[in-house]
């Protein structure tokens, strides 16, 4: 993208979309990965603050980073590998600065089904979720404080 910008380069081609349609991704989605590892992180610290160090070593450390990787990568590559699937036969030009999976699909001329309702799992993996795991904590809380006020009430 820095040297389109630099070069006023003005095409790219398919392979290189999807090149850095991966990249883009792939960067993206580590991020929202990296914030995932790091609530996992802070939820042990909080829930076991004794046994933190013990839980959180090298071992878990590698662990961590290895889930970021396999679930970006995987869900990027089969973005990516659906889209290069597609035929296009229709105009070559996206209305983008870089090249998105959505505005790439939208030139395709075979049925694109497929890639849109994995867009859509993508879009529910990473930003959806977010909002089920509030959910379910504010759950967990108000359990959590009616069972401990009727504890408290007992005793």
């Amino acid at each position: 993208m820095l040297l389109s910008f630099l070069f006023d380069w003005n095409e790219i081609s398919l392979e290189g979309c999807l090149t850095q349609m991966f990249i883009t991704h792939f960067f993206s989605s580590l991020e929202s990965t990296i914030l995932l590892a790091m609530a996992v992180d802070r939820l042990i610290a909080i829930c076991s603050p004794l046994r933190y160090s013990e839980i959180v070593g090298v071992s878990f450390f590698v662990k961590m980073v290895l889930f970021m990787l396999i679930r970006s990568g995987t869900i990027m590559s089969v973005l990516v590998a659906l889209a290069r699937s597609l035929m296009f036969c229709r105009s070559n030009v996206i209305k983008h600065s870089y090249c998105d999976h959505m505005a790439l699909v939208s030139l395709a001329c075979d049925s694109t089904v497929k890639n849109q309702a994995m867009g859509l799992v993508v879009i529910i993996s990473f930003v959806g979720r977010r909002w089920q795991i509030h959910f379910l904590k504010a759950v967990y809380l108000f359990t959590t404080a009616e069972l401990f006020s009727q504890a408290v009430w007992i005793w």
